[in-house]
């Protein structure tokens, strides 16, 4: 949920995991959203598999597949650190629109979202269009410090009160 937008539902300051119930009918159209965006992504012949950029400092290659690695999410007053152990994400980045989707390994729980996203240099905004938690949509355009080192994708930024530093891994 907000792995950067994918945290935005789940982390709240008063209780790190909010889980969001759903009917079943909900669950079926937010996945049919999700999987009509990758459909979409792949008929567009976006190539998922590129080569890390070795050039530090820009997310100039932020095309392609994304495995969530870990989060560190600073309150004002405390520090969470998650793994992938505790969230399963992946995150889609084609040239012009961004997705991803997440699953509790203990729960079960999906969670979705996407939208429009743009990268300048090493600042990464995104757009969200839809979302798995309603509350995740009333946030405007959000800036992230972004830099890719080979296949790793270092993304940061503040949410509200929270920092957010997350990493995610290349996939083929």
């Amino acid at each position: 949920m907000y792995y950067s937008d994918e945290l935005i539902g789940i982390i709240r300051r008063e209780g790190f995991q909010q889980t969001i119930n759903c009917s079943l009918k909900q669950a079926r159209f937010i996945m049919k959203t999700i999987l009509s965006l990758v459909l979409l992504i792949l008929l567009t012949n976006t190539t998922f598999g590129q080569e890390g950029n070795t050039t530090k400092g820009t997310c100039d290659n932020i095309e392609g597949a994304w495995e969530f690695v870990s989060a560190t999410i600073i309150y004002p007053d405390s520090t969470v650190v998650v793994d992938a152990s505790q969230r399963k994400s992946l995150k889609l980045v084609t040239p012009t629109h961004w997705m991803f989707i997440s699953k509790s390994p203990e729960t079960g729980e999906l969670t979705g979202g996407g939208g429009k996203h743009s990268t300048t240099g090493n600042t990464h905004t995104v757009e969200r269009e839809y979302h798995s938690n309603p509350m995740a949509l009333e946030a405007g355009p959000t800036p992230y410090e972004c830099r890719i080192e080979g296949d790793t994708w270092y993304h940061s930024g503040q949410i509200e009160e929270l920092q957010l530093e997350e990493v995610w891994q290349r996939i083929e």
